[in-house]
């Protein structure tokens, strides 16, 4: 019987597989002389070596070049989950790591692949359904951050719940751009029990299981079988390692933080106009990132410096296992804000990134955070004897407001000897030490890292948008640079104030009756002294107000070392005259002696307390220049010996700050107030204070010392005993 003669379209079948199993052999020739000889040659001279051999040309051997680097990067190694490479003996540097998160993906896109597709058979989805089911059981945490729709809610029930504690907008549209940019590096949000570890010994399984998946021309149940295979391999518990360690679980966390946050190596320009990622302004993304031995910032007021010293000092206890640091406040009051408001935060927001509970609030308390890997953070107050016999890092917040500054440093300073770090942040209080450390901060070859941001700094960086978010946040319109510039200035009581508080220019003290470092030595802390009465003589000073100045009472408490004690004092403003009589009758009721300014407004009341307290009460004209020089005075001797004690408060501070003197030649020196930050006020508080110390008895001779005198003999004797300023 003749032969039939095969068609066409079966000489073309034929002629394409031969060739097909043709170049496939010389691809496998060429790829074995490429791995001996890969790095030896360039890649023109291994082009001709393959057109020599296998006597092709040029454009065929580009073809069996490019196949015998597709079976080169096919013969993987394993890596771990910290990226690291372990390559077999003579593989080429073009070899590709073999990831295991990949390769689990590779195989779940691959099962779903063949369970919807509709030519294969039904025995084969049956198979690859039923391993689909064992791989969402035993790679639950690699699917999850692998598969896109799975990673990108869980990233935004994260992200919600960030925002919501920091009181940012959290719906889904602002929070996107975050998600997206998060949804770049699955790896980082691997579940904490899901890493892998592999030994050399399984590399050549692992690369054919590998290469038959991915082969064309392959049976499907071949496919399947390889796919079966590596999943047993790669879910195997001796090969897999559980890291639910607290260093492991710490360093993933400062890892998500700053990805979160857009901070160290996951710092881009994009992420600045996100709601996470921008959440820091740079002036603060600056500090933070900021690893120098010794830091300073000099800044405006409200320039959230200390709260970014938070972010970065829980970042720390997180990243370096069982050290110590020491957080200095000013008061008792901010220690514990730094405390339970601010690191009670970001512990909760460690919580949300790691998906447990892991830092528990009972960890945080008002004077010590300690966090599961052993690191220990301290708040203290402003006492130089609470930092003595610690070592460790060391944190001074408005350190110019110190009373002990210089003391509290030369404590501070020797607890970072074994190189930690120190760190001081402040707005300016005159001419004092910390002026003095930005001075030196600024030399070139100094031992600190200067940073400053005033207020016109703040605004250029954005801080205007973060106030919008908190107006619209209380339902109040939003505002523009310009505006919220004019407001902040038109609040200051004058141009110094102005530059001092938001400019970062220091106060001169040269004109002031009290200086700051004088005010400052005299203060202790509100909650010890107010309402803290012992069985001391009492003495009452009234500086009255009705309509444009407000009032201040003072109640000062004489102790048995001989100091005068603010225990009680009041600012009143518009307050009728009767209910003003009330107070100050019931303050006078506690005393032993009072004093009030009977001038102007005031005159009315003076009588009347004169009329219902008798000698025990004075009325007092300020209105003269002497006696406004001589109660002046009288203040300035007592917190220049050290024998008044006032509250740690910013207004009494400022008021007190705010008498100025001006010299004359051939009579005494004129006392006049500066306006204070709010405008309406003119020093009360210390013309209250020096009415007070007037009733006491104020100084006689330094012979004599301290007496009570009748009226007259009391103006006599400060008359002829008094000295001048400074």
């Amino acid at each position: 019987m003749p032969r039939r003669k095969k068609n066409g379209a079966q000489k073309e079948l034929k002629c394409s597989l031969n060739t097909r199993s043709k170049r496939e052999i010389n691809a496998n020739k060429i790829a074995d002389w490429m791995r001996i000889n890969y790095d030896t040659y360039t890649r023109a001279e291994r082009l001709k070596y393959i057109q020599k051999r296998l006597k092709v040309g040029e454009s065929m051997a580009l073809q069996y070049h490019t196949d015998a680097r597709k079976i080169l990067k096919g013969e993987l190694t394993i890596v771990g989950n910290e990226n690291s490479t372990i390559k077999k003996k003579g593989t080429p540097s073009i070899s590709m790591s073999f990831n295991p998160m990949e390769e689990v993906k590779k195989n779940f896109d691959f099962l779903k692949y063949v369970t919807n597709h509709a030519s294969y058979e039904a025995k084969y989805k049956n198979i690859a359904a039923k391993e689909l089911v064992r791989m969402n059981d035993k790679f639950s945490g690699i699917i999850k951050v692998m598969d896109d729709t799975r990673l990108e809610e869980r990233l935004f029930k994260i992200l919600k719940e960030i925002a919501d504690r920091l009181k940012v907008p959290s719906d889904r549209k602002h929070l996107q751009p975050d998600i997206d940019r998060l949804k770049e590096f699955p790896d980082m949000w691997m579940p904490f029990d899901q890493s892998f570890a592999f030994d050399e010994s399984i590399n050549d399984c692992l690369a054919v299981f590998v290469t038959n998946r991915n082969a064309t021309g392959k049976a499907i149940n071949t496919k399947i079988q390889a796919v079966e295979m590596m999943n047993r391999v790669l879910e195997n518990p001796s090969y897999r390692i559980s890291r639910v360690d607290d260093t492991h679980i710490c360093r993933s966390a400062v890892k998500r933080m700053c990805a979160v946050f857009g901070l160290r190596e996951f710092q881009t320009k994009k992420c600045e106009n996100m709601i996470l990622g921008g959440y820091w302004r740079p002036f603060q993304k600056r500090w933070i990132q900021d690893r120098s031995r010794q830091k300073i910032v000099e800044k405006s007021r409200r320039t959230g410096y200390t709260f970014a010293s938070s972010f970065e000092w829980n970042l720390e206890a997180l990243e370096f296992d069982g050290d110590v640091g020491i957080w200095i406040s000013r008061s008792e009051k901010l220690a514990k804000q730094f405390s339970k408001k601010y690191l009670m935060l970001w512990t909760r927001v460690v919580n949300c990134l790691v998906e447990k509970d892991y830092i528990s609030a009972r960890a945080v308390t008002a004077g010590e955070v300690v966090y599961p890997n052993g690191h220990q953070l301290i708040m203290a107050s402003s006492n130089p004897d609470a930092v003595a016999g610690f070592g460790g890092k060391i944190g001074l917040d408005e350190y110019a407001l110190n009373p002990n500054a210089e003391q509290l440093y030369d404590i501070a300073a020797p607890a970072i000897m074994y190189g930690d770090r120190l760190q001081v942040i402040s707005t300016h209080r005159g001419r004092g030490q910390f002026y003095h450390f930005v001075q030196d901060a600024k030399e070139r070859g100094s031992q600190w890292s200067y940073h400053r941001a005033n207020i016109k700094d703040a605004i250029a960086d954005g801080i205007v948008q973060v106030v919008n978010n908190e107006k619209v946040r209380k339902g109040m319109p939003p505002i523009s640079e310009q505006e919220f510039y004019d407001e902040v200035r038109t609040s200051c009581r004058s141009e110094a104030a102005f530059l001092q508080e938001y400019m970062c220019q220091p106060a001169d003290d040269i004109d002031a009756v009290l200086s700051y470092d004088l005010i400052r030595s005299c203060v202790k802390p509100t909650e010890k002294i107010i309402g803290k009465d012992t069985n001391g003589r009492q003495y009452f000073g009234y500086d009255f107000g009705m309509t444009v100045n407000p009032s201040c009472m003072i109640r000062l408490e004489e102790t048995k070392d001989e100091k005068l004690v603010v225990r009680e004092y009041k600012f009143m403003k518009e307050k009728r005259f009767n209910h003003q009589k009330r107070l100050a009758s019931i303050m006078m009721d506690k005393c032993h002696r009072g004093a009030m300014d009977a001038g102007a407004q005031g005159a009315q009341m003076a009588q009347e307390m004169e009329t219902e307290y008798g000698n025990k009460f004075e009325g007092v004209m300020l209105t003269g220049v002497t006696m406004r020089s001589e109660i002046a005075n009288l203040v300035w001797r007592f917190f220049d010996e050290g024998r008044i004690v006032i509250p740690d408060e910013d207004d009494v501070i400022e008021h007190l700050f705010a008498i100025k003197k001006e010299e004359r030649e051939g009579s005494q020196p004129k006392i006049y107030s500066e306006a204070t930050s709010n405008k309406d006020d003119h020093a009360d508080f210390f013309w209250a204070l020096g009415l007070a110390l007037y009733a006491h008895g104020g100084y006689v001779t330094s012979e004599v010392g301290i007496r009570r005198l009748p009226n007259a003999m009391r103006r006599q004797a400060m008359s002829n005993s008094i000295m001048n300023f400074y």
